[in-house]
């Protein structure tokens, strides 16, 4: 009986097991029901750390300087972080020379960047320093480097002189002035020893010290295309002894077409339109009186031009040219003519050339090619010099000379002639062709 009551007290404490273990295997048979909310685990921190730059100053301006005065200076890189910092400086262009950073950086410490600016030209400047790092949050950085550079004279209107589309005949006069803006006086002179081809030139105190006006006059005739020459002033100050003033004279023809050829490709197979330009001085203006286009195929029309301002130095006439197709072409091509009432008898005629470019290529003629002629090598030059030698050999006997005449016929003929020095080997062929 006791037997029997112990079993049954076991049947019952398992049924209470199997029943408290329902609701957990129910949320695995069943996704959509709730879990038990669990503790997520703190996100972890790098344990190497990261790096963090900070620059100062961020920008690096040298303010207004005159010209030629050295700018020097310094930026300083610092690690904030907790990692090394690697470091990498660039600059944007050769006028700004700086020093390599100290790399890596340990936290905590800092390095400075040196620069120095080279002041050579005037006017506004605006560089660039790149530094490059393993800061995750900027790993590239801009640093600028900017000012202004001025001058210690500015010229009115221009800082040159220049005769623009100019004819080869032209004389003119230009004049510029030349205004001290430095904290000396400006003592300009103009050495009387320079020679000029082109210009004559001349320099006049306005204010002493102070003004000056430059006059450069042409000297005709000219070459086609640009003549230049440099007056060189004297200033008397040793920081800026001397101002130059460069002179150009842009000399053009009379009338002149662009472009001087037109050109058609193999690809062109239907009408196509190109534009010409016919242009002259606009101190000598020049008409179209006639065009002419060989074949007929080709038109061309003129194009109304805007009205020329005075501050136009050229004139052009815009012509629109009608081309037909590449086949319908001739195969040498074809041409316009362009006749004007230039004074230059030179000039009264222009021709644009329309060439035919691609297309198949011309069949070989049936002639046979002549062959081309062997250049001779070391071997040929060799037995030109055993036959040259036979040749003499032979010559000396036929006159009675030492070594022939006590010999029979047979033996000469048996006998092979003595053979000459070996030559040295020449180092190219050419030469050893030469000395055969």
């Amino acid at each position: 009986m006791r037997n029997r009551y112990h079993h049954l007290c076991g049947l019952i404490a398992a049924s209470v097991a199997w029943c408290a273990c329902l609701p957990a295997a129910a949320q695995h048979d069943h996704p959509g029901a709730p879990s038990a909310p669990t503790t997520q685990p703190a996100a972890q921190s790098n344990p190497e750390g990261t790096p963090r730059l900070e620059v100062d100053p961020p920008v690096f301006d040298f303010g207004r300087v005159w010209l030629n005065t050295p700018v020097k200076g310094s930026i300083t890189l610092k690690n904030v972080g907790d990692a090394p910092l690697t470091l990498k400086a660039r600059s944007s262009c050769g006028c700004t020379v700086i020093s390599r950073p100290k790399s890596p950086l340990p936290p905590g410490e800092t390095t400075k960047v040196s620069i120095s600016y080279k002041t050579s030209h005037p006017g506004r400047a605006q560089k660039k320093i790149t530094l490059t790092t393993n800061d995750p949050t900027q790993t590239k950085v801009i640093v600028l480097v900017k000012g202004f550079v001025k001058r210690f004279y500015e010229a009115d209107p221009w800082d040159r002189i220049l005769f623009r589309d100019i004819g080869a005949d032209t004389l003119d006069t230009q004049t510029i002035k030349l205004i001290n803006k430095y904290e000396k006086p400006l003592h300009l002179k103009l050495d009387p020893e320079q020679k000029f081809r082109f210009f004559t030139v001349s320099l006049k105190e306005i204010e002493p010290g102070q003004e000056y006006e430059f006059t450069a006059t042409t000297i005709p005739p000219f070459r086609m295309g640009q003549n230049r020459e440099k007056a060189i002033l004297a200033t008397g100050l040793e920081e800026y002894p001397t101002v130059d003033v460069n002179m150009y004279a842009n000399v053009r023809p009379p009338v002149s077409v662009q472009p001087p050829s037109l050109y058609v490709s193999a690809q062109m197979n239907t009408p196509f339109e190109r534009a010409v330009r016919v242009q002259y001085r606009a101190a000598e203006p020049v008409q179209i009186t006639e065009i002419k286009a060989t074949p007929s195929s080709i038109t061309v029309e003129p194009v109304t031009d805007p009205p020329a301002t005075k501050r136009d130095t050229l004139g052009t006439h815009h012509l629109r040219v009608k081309l037909p197709p590449f086949a319908d072409l001739p195969e040498r091509g074809a041409k316009i003519e362009i006749l004007t009432d230039a004074k230059d008898p030179k000039y009264q005629k222009l021709e644009v050339l329309i060439l035919k470019r691609g297309g198949s290529r011309r069949k070989p003629t049936t002639q046979p090619a002549a062959r081309a002629t062997r250049s001779p090598n070391r071997g040929d030059a060799e037995t030109a010099r055993k036959r040259i030698h036979e040749a003499l050999q032979r010559s000396q006997k036929a006159k009675g000379k030492p070594g022939s005449p006590n010999q029979a016929p047979a033996a000469q003929e048996d006998t092979p002639p003595a053979q000459p020095a070996e030559p040295k080997p020449a180092q190219k062929p050419a030469n050893t062709r030469n000395s055969g």
